[in-house]
Order: C-alpha cells, then structure tokens, then sequence
C-alpha cells in the first residue's frame, strides 16, 4: 500500500525540483526526504527522478503519477485544514465564496472592523457551490438561485440585485446607437454594436448572452474579441480603449460618474439578477455571519438610478 508520507515527499520534490529546496516545506531533512523518495520508488519498481546537477529532472512516470496524486492529496491538504484547531486559535475563521469585484467594493474596506478571520474564495458559480456543498465555505454570495436539491440542507436570503447594463468607453459616440433605440429599430442596432470590439469574462459568458436574448430575443451571434479573466479587468481596459461590454450596474458607479465610461443602454427588458446569501441552514457560526449580512445589506453600492439612453 502507497503511504502517505511517500506521495507527499514525491509531490514537493517535483514541485520545487530539488530535494534541498522541498525539505523546509515538508519540515523534513534532506536525507529523510531522499529516504522517502526511494521507498517510493522501491515499492513503483521504477525511477521517478534524474538527477542533472542539482535538478531533479522527473521521469515520464513521474509526470504521470503527479498528474494522478495532485487531485486527492489536494483535497486532503483542504480536510486537513478544515478540521484543525490550533488551541491558541481564539478568532473565528468566515469562509466566504463572491465576485472579487462585490469583494473589493463591500467587504475589502470593512476587515480590520470585524473581529474574526476572512478567507475569501473568488471562482465561478460552478466551483463555489460544489465547495459549498462540500462543507469548504460557510457563506456564498451570488446572483444564482438556490438549487432545489440543496434547499434542505441550505438557506437563500436575497439581499440585492443588479442590473445588466452596456456601456462603453467614454470617447464613442453615441448618436448611432440612440437613433436606432429610439426608432426601435433594433435590427439596425445589433448591426452597429457588431462594428465595436466586445469584451467579456473568460468561463462566464452569462451576463453578455442574458442582456441580448432578453432585448434581441436571439442567442448572442458573436464571439467576445477580448476574453478576460474578471469584471474588473474589463473596466479597466474599457477606461483606455475602444469597446464595448455588458456590466452589472452596481460595479461601475464610479467610473459613470467620473466621465471614465457611458451608459448606453439599459435594454428594453430589464435584465435584473437578484443576489442571494447562501449558508448552510446549521451552521454554527450565526453570529458572524449575521454581521457579514449586516454589512453587505448596508454597504452594497445602490442601483443606477438615472437613464442616460436617449
């Protein structure tokens, strides 16, 4: 049977590529770490590493075993962090899973208030609820409703909601687009959003194709020519360059009133998404989370009030 320790040594070797360098991750001596290594080999029947000089270069084998260990020694490296207590540990510890751009604009500011450890966990709605669901977060905030399956055992609360909005970078001009909205000609208005660079977020497309079948009534019919990593990123580039871009209202209040960005259109269909707490109905961590809810219903940036389409 593989043991444990093994794969452990295995894994900081072929991370750090030198057993001197993988030792103090381990807590573990050279030679202990070397003992480790070739028991692990012993027991395979085959070599996991060559050594070039001070490098250790994996063999295919090793290549193969990291790619099949990296999954569950991950998993058990997170088990191993949920259930230890350290007995001089007083603060609570919040495992919070959101958009890093809801993070920053709410939460970010108000830290160094709560008395209480944060740890926030920014991923797509897919990752959030599968570690919600594996006891990994205490709270998720989300515009995402509450599968039926899970309603059991979790509890959703709306708070806010947001609304999908186009904007664009601050030089185009919007006459075009404001003829054709308010003819309605809305064939004529696709055709003009067609000749402008779009941005959207990599592995989240939702916000982009929910703002067109709700006011186009058809599928999104274009690939996004820039693909980012997050909502922040693309209203920063949006602040410089020439585009175009669906973004909840709640995230661009400033750049809108700096001048930095233009509200286009807010659609002829409201394209609202609700947001939700949601927290595992016996969780006994009530009374920070209850402040984190506090704090959320408080600071959230209101809605957009004023409509600057023609």
């Amino acid at each position: 049977m593989l043991n444990l320790e093994w794969l452990r040594s295995f894994k900081a070797i072929y991370e750090e590529g030198n057993i001197s360098r993988a030792a103090p991750k381990l807590y573990s001596s050279q030679p202990g770490l070397s003992m480790q290594l070739r028991a692990l080999e012993q027991h395979l029947g085959y070599k996991l590493f060559i050594r070039a000089g001070r490098q250790m270069k994996p063999t295919e084998e090793a290549k193969q075993l990291h790619a099949y260990v990296l999954p569950a020694l991950e998993r058990l490296e997170q088990v191993e962090e949920l259930f230890q207590q350290s007995a001089l540990q007083k603060r609570e510890r919040i495992r919070i899973g959101l958009c890093s751009e809801i993070f920053s604009l709410v939460l970010a500011p108000q830290l160094s208030t709560l008395s209480f450890d944060v740890h926030a966990r920014f991923a797509d709605n897919s990752t959030l609820f599968k570690e919600l669901e594996q006891g990994l977060l205490d709270l998720l905030i989300t515009a995402q409703p509450l599968d039926h399956s899970l309603k059991k055992r979790f509890e959703a609360a709306h708070f806010s909601q947001e609304q999908l909005y186009l904007v664009g970078s601050k030089n185009l001009d919007l006459s075009p687009f404001q003829q054709a909205i308010k003819a309605q000609d809305y064939k004529r208005l696709t055709q003009q959003l067609r000749e402008f660079p779009w941005y959207a977020v990599i592995n989240e497309m939702e916000h982009s194709r929910r703002f067109w079948s709700d006011n186009f009534e058809e599928s999104l019919p274009f690939q996004p020519n820039f693909m980012l990593p997050s909502l922040a990123t693309i209203i920063q580039c949006l602040k410089t360059q020439e585009g175009l871009a669906i973004i909840p209202d709640i995230l661009i209040q400033k750049e809108l009133e700096n001048k930095e960005l233009q509200l286009i259109w807010s659609g002829k269909t409201p394209s609202v998404n609700p947001l939700y707490f949601i927290r595992d109905k016996h969780s006994r961590k009530e009374k920070e989370l209850e402040l984190l809810k506090a704090i959320f219903k408080q600071k959230m940036p209101p809605q957009i009030k004023k409509e600057l389409q023609a």
